[in-house]
């Protein structure tokens, strides 16, 4: 499994590149969702939509990993 530490970090993400694709969608109600979408080189990042505040990016960490 790859955490976040292996991917490189690009100091803003500012938009969602045409080649990007949303891997999952978390529909909270009708003004705020937050979209998990995958590069060609499968790393992720989110985009929380919530309204009256500008988009948020972020690229999600895994905290704990444990065997099974």
């Amino acid at each position: 499994m790859i955490s976040s530490f292996d991917i490189p970090i690009t100091p803003t993400l500012t938009m969602i590149n045409k080649g990007d694709r949303i891997i999952s969608m978390l529909l909270l109600n009708s003004h705020e969702s937050d979209m998990t979408y995958q590069r060609p080189d499968k790393t992720t990042y989110v985009c929380q939509i919530r309204k009256n505040k500008p988009d948020t990016f972020y690229i999600p960490e895994m905290q704990l990993d444990l065997p099974l």
